[in-house]
Order: structure tokens, then sequence, then C-alpha cells
């Protein structure tokens, strides 16, 4: 439900030097037809289905991960899941502004036109090193077991009414 910023950013895409597109998501068929059209002469596009592995190895593989937000309404309850993944493998982000990824916009790149925010990110990938171990302390101390159990705890003990 995501993808379709992104392959309609695709032409775009391919005017950016040396740029590769791999889309790790659920295939099918319609899926497969809006990314042969839209894809121009002279663009690498992979489908690789979804998978915990393809992911790993997608990550592994880029050096860039762009995640399109649907503009619907369906947006308003997606997490940051994908972007924080990314982030702990020590992959920058593109990102389209959602509300999930509002936190994550001094250390990401938030842009409705993908293409825009890509190049922008390109023109800074010096910056990346840095932005990313900010992202990657910032999910140690809001994401991480330890963390997380502080507000497991706190939950725990308003359930049972306990001060």
């Amino acid at each position: 439900q995501n993808v379709a910023p992104l392959i309609d950013a695709l032409p775009r895409i391919a005017a950016i030097p040396g740029a590769w597109v791999e889309i790790v998501t659920g295939l099918s068929a319609p899926l497969d037809a809006q990314v042969a059209t839209a894809a121009p002469q002279g663009l690498a596009v992979a489908l690789t289905p979804w998978t915990e592995a393809a992911v790993e190895t997608g990550l592994a593989r880029c050096d860039l991960v762009v995640l399109p937000a649907d503009p619907g309404p369906s947006h308003r309850v997606k997490s940051a899941n994908r972007m924080e993944r990314a982030l702990w493998g020590g992959r920058m982000v593109v990102a389209t502004p959602t509300r999930a990824a509002e936190p994550w916009a001094d250390l990401v790149y938030l842009d409705h036109d993908l293409t825009a925010g890509i190049r922008r990110a390109l023109a800074e990938r010096e910056h990346w090193p840095a932005r990313i171990a900010a992202a990657q302390e910032r999910l140690i101390q809001t994401r991480s077991a330890d963390a997380l159990a502080l507000h497991w705890e706190a939950a725990a003990e308003a359930a049972i009414g306990k001060p």
C-alpha cells in the first residue's frame, strides 16, 4: 500500500547517476506490471518478496533506504518501524513525512518529493555517519529492551494500582 509514491518517482530516480532500486515488499502481478510500466530504460529495478531475511539482505546491499508512504489516512496509524530498522542497520533514510516519521526529522531526510529527498541526502552524504550514530543512540534510549522495560514496568504498576 505504500509503494505507489516510489513507483511514481522511478522516472525521476532514473536521472540520478548510478541509481538502482530494490523494492522489498509483498509481490503481486499488478505490482510487477506497474513497475514494468513506470521504470524507464536503464534504471535497474528489482522486486524482492518481503521476508525478514530479504530485509536484512537488502539493507546490506544498499546505501540509502527510501520509505514512501501512501498519502491516504492509513499512514496515520503506521509506526516508524521500517525507518528504525534501517537506521539500526546503519543506513540513511529518505521518507515521506508522516506523523510517525516526525520525531526523526532531525536525523533523516523527510520530503513529499522522494527524488528531491534522495538528491538532498546524496548531496549531504558526509553527514550520514554522524546522523546514523545519533539515530542509533536514540534507538538505544527509546527502543532497546532496557528502555522499553521501564515502560512495561510502569504499565504493570498502573494496572495493579501500585503508586
